[in-house]
């Protein structure tokens, strides 16, 4: 494996980032369908009487529940009002242009760099993913409609707080850690050789702090 030295890395994954996310947002609509089904299984299998299904509007999903708003509202005849929302799956799918960039800067082939990012993507990325948009979902029927649904929805208060612990930990921490934490995994051998120049880099500046 070459000797790239820690700043050339992180120059370049800095330099990789912006072509990275530019073209995760330019494919945001393709990344976003596998989500989608993901998503729209587990709920119409797990809460298939609150939630009938989960669509897709470009980037965006929209939650089609089977509860009934509570305002009075017009309503043609023949129709039923009925609760639905927006979510915007891609505050969760960053990690994916980050290992991009992360991938793209750490020496190796083209070949396995491209493997290890289709690998990544399919078996972590995509249901950390899921799973953070799961949590936002089901955050929002329990913590956002009127109690006397919510209740039904989620009655203990164990799973109520279990519901808000699953989200915060989906959206403050799973985005950013889980793919530094692939990368270094696949990437053992690289970190190897940087090890000793970090060591070498912290020795050098507290002698001279010295």
């Amino acid at each position: 494996m070459p000797n790239k030295s820690v700043y050339l890395f992180l120059l370049e994954t800095f330099m990789w980032l912006p072509i990275t996310f530019f073209i995760w947002y330019y494919l945001a609509t393709p990344l976003t369908a596998p989500v989608a089904l993901l998503v729209h299984v587990i709920l119409t299998q797990f809460l298939p009487i609150w939630v009938e299904g989960v669509e897709q509007h470009g980037h965006l999903l929209e939650v089609i529940t089977s509860i009934t708003p509570a305002l009075n509202i017009a309503v043609p005849a023949g129709m039923e009002a009925i609760f639905t929302f927006d979510v915007n799956p891609l505050i969760y799918g960053y990690g994916l242009p980050f290992f991009m960039a992360l991938t793209f800067a750490a020496p190796n082939t083209v070949s396995r760099k491209l493997r290890q990012i289709g690998l990544a993507w399919l078996l972590i990325l995509l249901p950390v993913q899921a799973f953070c948009v799961l949590a936002l979902i089901l955050k929002t029927l329990v913590f956002h409609t009127e109690p006397s649904i919510s209740l039904q929805i989620v009655s203990s208060r164990w799973s109520r707080e279990a519901i808000a612990l699953a989200f915060q930990f989906g959206s403050l921490i799973l985005p950013p850690v889980t793919p530094l934490l692939i990368w270094m995994f696949f990437n053992q051998a690289y970190l190897q050789v940087l090890a000793p120049q970090l060591a070498s880099n912290s020795v050098s500046q507290k002698q001279k702090q010295a």
